[in-house]
């Protein structure tokens, strides 16, 4: 997921032309030590995330926002 300075404490997945998931950035926290789901739609995005979205425009996203992307190792 990408994070972005300008708009934290969300993380941002984009799931379609057109749609774009926000969620906090303890999501993590919330799947992995309370055992919450998801919406199966925001699991998709992020499955399929790919980093390299982040440097395109965005109507969700200012274009000077500062931009940290997570990249999966």
């Amino acid at each position: 997921m990408a994070y972005f300075a300008d708009l934290t404490p969300y993380a941002y997945a984009p799931a379609e032309p057109g749609v774009m998931f926000a969620a906090p950035t303890l999501v993590w926290h919330y799947v992995t030590a309370h055992g919450y789901v998801p919406p199966a739609r925001f699991v998709e995005a992020v499955r399929r995330y790919d980093a390299g979205w982040a440097n395109e425009p965005s109507p969700w996203i200012p274009a000077d926002a500062e931009r940290d992307v997570w990249r999966r190792g």
